[in-house]
């Protein structure tokens, strides 16, 4: 009889939903003061070319509403299982300071989330505005998230938009812990720590976007490539993007832009375990999206992306064969509030 076999190709996915998720001046540099702090206005045009910069300024801070859904439904034989996860959630940006490469230290706190998630016939569901929903930590499912209620951890990104680092999650690490801090070796709190930073990466990564360094000009594009393990193998991960227009919103004048990800990844070699013999598809990795760039204060105004991961194979064994398909959706809304 088949065991149960969807870890084996399913055991890892790629990060590739942040990801997915990196002549003459038309405009005279003026000052925005907000809070104190004075934010200087982008000189973004040069000739026919647009130049895409950050512009945080330590002291002046924005806030994200993030809106995400997660499908993934798994078939093995005639038998599947699906489930599906809404996440909502908002989180502030606080620049907290700016080097001469353009790189950015932000302190980052979560303002609320709400969870529903269907896993099966089994509904679920978490509020972080709803008190009772506290005791939840002790589930989980939902011990993360109520660990991250109300805290705040430290990221730094370079000028591109990509995440170098996080750091400072020692509140998030101790909510989780929670009363078994001291019941907990050293090696088990490092994991925790690790797993703890591998998702804020994730959650941090989809508030930036990956700009190029150079001047580009509409209807001209770049790209970024990443390596991601996908179980036991390695997926070349390529996400495109272009500058399709420049249109004036609000008075300030905002880059669409046009994503699209393919990924080279090479068909896995057969496996052979324990008298079982995997033969496994080529993986399907591909989506697409928008993005809208304020290039005046150099900001992400709004991410709109969807992902789609495909894997599929054939087990055989004792003269008997199965296939186990897995199927994963995922669409991210990022937008700025104010």
């Amino acid at each position: 009889r088949f065991r149960n076999v969807t870890g084996v190709q399913t055991c890892a996915l790629p990060i590739l939903f942040a990801l997915f998720g990196c002549g003459e001046k038309k405009n005279n540099a003026t000052d925005k003061a907000t809070g104190g702090a004075t934010q200087k206005k982008i000189d973004y045009k040069i000739g026919d070319e647009y130049f895409l910069k950050y512009g945080f300024t330590p002291g002046i801070k924005y806030t994200y509403k993030v809106t995400s859904t997660s499908e993934n439904v798994q078939s093995q034989g005639p038998q599947s299982q699906s489930s599906k996860i809404d996440l909502k959630y908002s989180l502030t940006i606080d620049p907290t300071s700016v080097d001469t490469t353009g790189e950015v230290d932000l302190k980052i706190k979560f303002n609320y989330m709400k969870v529903d998630a269907a896993i099966g016939d089994q509904k679920l569901s978490y509020d972080s505005k709803n008190p009772a929903d506290t005791a939840k930590r002790r589930i989980p499912a939902f011990a993360e998230y109520v660990a991250f209620q109300n805290a705040d951890f430290a990221t730094r990104i370079n000028a591109s938009g990509e995440v170098l680092e996080i750091f400072r999650v020692d509140n998030i690490l101790k909510n989780i812990l929670a009363e078994n801090a001291d019941k907990v070796n050293d090696n088990i709190k490092n994991q925790l720590r690790t797993n703890i930073e591998d998702q804020l990466r994730s959650i941090a990564q989809q508030l930036f976007q990956y700009i190029p360094q150079n001047g580009i000009k509409i209807n001209s594009g770049w790209n970024k490539t990443t390596i991601e393990k996908l179980g036991e193998d390695d997926a070349k991960n390529i996400a495109e993007y272009k500058l399709t227009s420049v249109e004036n919103k609000n008075g300030k004048d905002i880059a669409l832009i046009t994503a699209d990800l393919r990924s080279e990844t090479a068909k896995r070699k057969s496996v052979e375990n324990k008298g079982a013999k995997y033969d496994f598809d080529k993986p399907v990795i591909g989506g697409k999206g928008t993005i809208e760039f304020d290039l005046e204060s150099g900001i992400v105004v709004k991410r709109d992306l969807l992902t789609n991961v495909n894997l599929g194979m054939t087990v055989s064994q004792a003269g008997q064969t199965i296939r186990v398909i897995t199927k994963v959706k995922n669409a991210v809304l990022v937008e700025l509030e104010k």
